[in-house]
């Protein structure tokens, strides 16, 4: 960007405009700004390093008188707990919120981080004080206790010799053994795993009342489970046990989304038929997030600074400004343009010294990172509209007072450091004034479980509303109920392709198009968990079936554009009390005639065709009758009623079968 403001592009000067007014913020906070960004930016530009100059902003004439309560504060901490920063940043949002969060004019409040992980402490003390916020892939899933206990428990039941997975569930809230039971249970015989000690009257019995009357109802649980696997779905079993030792009276309702998110991570895994996978699940949740609190309106917004660029917020939080970034790891190569040229140097062999290049280099990526850190330093203060308030610890005292060099208060430190001590020293002598700091850890917090007498609650009783509900499900959608798992994905896979093709225009298909689409389709099988070797087999007889409805003038017709055309069409309808789904492969309307589509993907290869295509319509007539009657229905609703004809397409047959 410097380099064409400077030079152009080709022989085309440009012209640079500088765009100083800020619309966003009062003035109070830009007059902060241009003070301290004017000694924080550096003070002359470099493109080779990315350097560029602060550029003051002014405020336009504003007629409405200032606000009074506007402008930037600086919370310095006495120390460096994030969670007695966290208390404070939750006493600071409720008296905004007191204050400001009245009436029709609410004000938005966003705090911003440099990393997530800086907001550990500050989203534990949200759950703890129920304040309502919103943040997207901010809260990790496996943070949640809720989450890490059920980790804990899927590990037990892979495995009876994980003795700290056991350990962990025998602690966490639905049993609650104290330390000290525990440590009897671990000073059994070594050679015993915690399974077999849990089973063992002579153990059971050194320990405390309590925790007897714990075990009574948790062992059961545990060993009903055990027992049904390995030949039950392991997803219910988990789910089934987690319920039985109370699992849900330990969570809240925002909580149990999680959960549900967790148990669906586990259906999705074990679709790819490996439960070995599970050993390590925790890395399938390590992009996952815990569901942000959004009941209400206006929640607090938690983000990091990176995606703030281009919002704003009334009041806008900077925590954690004293904590530093991780140390960036050597490069495998190091590279910067200079003018025409290009530098670059690998890293050095093992056991080796870095060549002066490639440490040259090192320190021109590591200047060019700072700017761009002080710049995004920027971006997060001028989100704030009326006020912005700074959390930070620095280290040291008196003189030697300075945050840590790699934190972002240590950029700011030029411009803030007089006024940051002069607001300490007042936050000392007001916290020795009240005694409301002595240095002291805090106690350590007390055991959460479930009362000794609890059990898991009766199911309510069933709702008597006259009628005698059904549920149905899906009517078979597969050929042969004897088909082996490779025929049935391919079934799935081809829905799609129709599905796609209908909807892209089948006349973009051709016999050219078709073959590039091989490697497509092979991608697709072995996404569904296919191996190599079938999706492969699979793959052949896909393209066969999709060459025959492209060469065969109805398929090629089923899959045109037509008036009221719908695929993978969903449908929702009420019946004795109860919501029913069905999906229609294919459905339009063509002079005046509803037509209803299934498509059936498998293959006959015995002899009489013709018998097979007529039990194939005795099969299947009951579903599509019932295709017709919801699609009748919702005709009559909007006043369309129209005839219906119904048939099933087979396309490694090349045949439309009418009912």
């Amino acid at each position: 960007f410097l380099r064409t403001k400077n030079e152009g592009i080709g022989n085309i000067q440009l012209y640079f405009l500088t765009l100083k007014t800020n619309f966003r913020s009062t003035k109070r906070v830009v007059d902060w700004v241009n003070e301290c960004f004017s000694r924080v930016f550096p003070g002359v530009e470099d493109q080779d390093l990315g350097a560029i100059p602060y550029t003051a902003c002014t405020t336009p004439p504003n007629p409405d008188p200032p606000e009074t309560d506007s402008g930037v504060f600086l919370h310095p901490m006495v120390n460096s707990s994030e969670e007695e920063e966290a208390r404070q940043i939750v006493s600071l949002i409720q008296k905004l919120q007191g204050k400001h969060m009245d009436g029709e004019n609410k004000k938005s409040i966003a705090v911003l981080v440099r990393a997530r992980n800086h907001l550990r402490g500050i989203v534990r003390e949200f759950h703890k004080q129920g304040i309502r916020f919103q943040a997207k892939e901010i809260d990790p899933l496996v943070t949640r206790p809720v989450i890490q206990d059920l980790l804990a428990l899927m590990r037990a039941l892979l495995s009876s010799a994980d003795r700290v997975a056991w350990l962990s569930i025998l602690r966490a809230p639905w049993c609650g053994l104290t330390l000290e039971d525990l440590h009897k249970l671990c000073a059994a015989d070594g050679r015993w795993i915690i399974r077999e000690v849990l089973n063992s009257p002579q153990h059971i019995a050194t320990l405390s009342a309590d925790a007897q009357s714990r075990l009574e109802r948790f062992v059961p649980a545990l060993e009903n489970a055990l027992k049904a696997l390995p030949s039950a779905n392991f997803r219910n079993v988990l789910e089934g046990c987690w319920i039985h030792l109370g699992g849900p009276a330990c969570a809240d309702a925002q909580t149990l989304q999680d959960v549900e998110v967790f148990f669906d991570e586990i259906d999705s895994v074990l679709d790819l038929e490996d439960i070995t996978k599970l050993r390590s699940f925790h890395r399938f949740l390590d992009n996952l997030y815990a569901n942000p609190t959004v009941e209400g309106n206006n929640p607090i917004q938690v983000m990091t600074m990176h995606k703030a660029k281009g919002l704003e917020f009334d009041f806008v939080i900077l925590p954690g400004l004293g904590k530093i970034s991780k140390a960036e790891e050597k490069r495998l190569v190091y590279w910067m343009p200079h003018g025409e040229n290009l530098l670059i140097a690998p890293i050095e062999e093992k056991g080796g010294s870095g060549s002066e290049v490639y440490n040259f280099l090192s320190r021109m990526d590591r200047k060019k990172e700072e700017y761009e850190t002080r710049r995004l330093l920027y971006v997060a203060t001028t989100r704030a509209k009326s006020q912005l308030h700074l959390f930070g610890y620095p280290a040291g005292s008196g003189k030697d007072l300075a945050p840590p060099k790699r934190s972002l208060l240590h950029k700011l430190w030029p411009a803030v450091s007089t006024e940051w001590e002069k607001r300490l020293q007042e936050q000392i002598k007001t916290i020795t004034a009240t005694g409301g700091w002595s240095g002291e850890l805090s106690p350590p917090p007390f055991i959460r479980r479930l009362p000794e007498t609890f059990t898991v609650p009766e199911p309510p009783a069933a709702i008597n509303t006259g009628t005698e509900p059904e549920l149905e499900e899906e009517p078979e959608q597969i050929d042969y109920v004897w088909a082996g798992s490779g025929v049935r994905v391919l079934g799935t896979v081809l829905h799609q392709c129709f599905q796609y093709m209908a909807e892209n225009g089948v006349h973009n298909w051709d016999e050219k198009r078709l073959e590039g689409f091989e490697k497509n389709l092979n991608t697709a099988l072995l996404a569904k968990g296919l191996p190599q070797e079938i999706a492969r087999k699979e793959t052949k007889n896909g393209l066969t079936a999709l060459r025959n409805i492209l060469e065969d003038e109805k398929g090629r017709w089923i899959l045109q554009n037509h008036e009221e055309a719908r695929s993978e069409y969903p449908l929702t309808f009420v019946r004795n009390d109860v919501y029913v789904s069905r999906i229609i492969d294919r459905t339009f309307v063509e002079d005046g005639v509803r037509w209803i589509i299934d498509y059936k993907t498998g293959k006959h290869e015995g002899g009489n065709p013709e018998y097979f295509f007529e039990e194939e319509k005795k099969r299947y007539s009951s579903q599509l009758n019932e295709y017709e009657k919801i699609l009748r229905e919702k005709d009559k609703a909007e006043k369309k009623e129209r005839p219906i004809k119904k048939a099933l397409y087979y396309p490694m047959h090349k045949r439309l079968v009418e009912l």
